[in-house]
């Protein structure tokens, strides 16, 4: 996701986008796969306050890191602004899940759960 695709004021989300690994290319944002893909939905409060939070997280990360910055725009990034490696997510949320004790769950599992959550929503 990227800034640009979330009205934090209305609280709407533009799914258009999708970051894609490309061998020898590295990543770049893609068209979703499918046009059903390609829908607004309606983000909660409680997401919505997160991700003001998350804003200026960033923020302030983009301080710290200087010319390092490499914006491409995105909600979830590193701190000098690349995209998320998926294999230190994955290893990020088994570790979270342990601490919680709480069953072992894909990061693609909890996207697909999040998108049927947010699209039950819809007004």
């Amino acid at each position: 996701m990227k800034w640009e695709d979330i009205d934090l004021a209305s609280g709407r989300l533009a799914v258009c986008r999708a970051l894609q690994r490309q061998q020898g290319v590295g990543y770049v944002l893609v068209e979703p796969k499918t046009e059903r893909s390609r829908r607004t939905v309606h983000v909660p409060e409680i997401t919505i306050s997160a991700l003001r939070e998350q804003r200026r997280r960033q923020l302030e990360e983009r301080l710290l890191a200087g010319s390092l910055w490499q914006d491409m725009g995105l909600i979830f990034c590193t701190e000098t602004a690349r995209p998320l490696e998926a294999g230190r997510i994955n290893e990020a949320l088994k570790r979270a899940l342990a601490r919680a004790d709480l069953p072992r769950i894909r990061v693609h599992d909890l996207r697909h759960a999040a998108a049927s959550i947010l699209l039950s929503k819809r007004c």
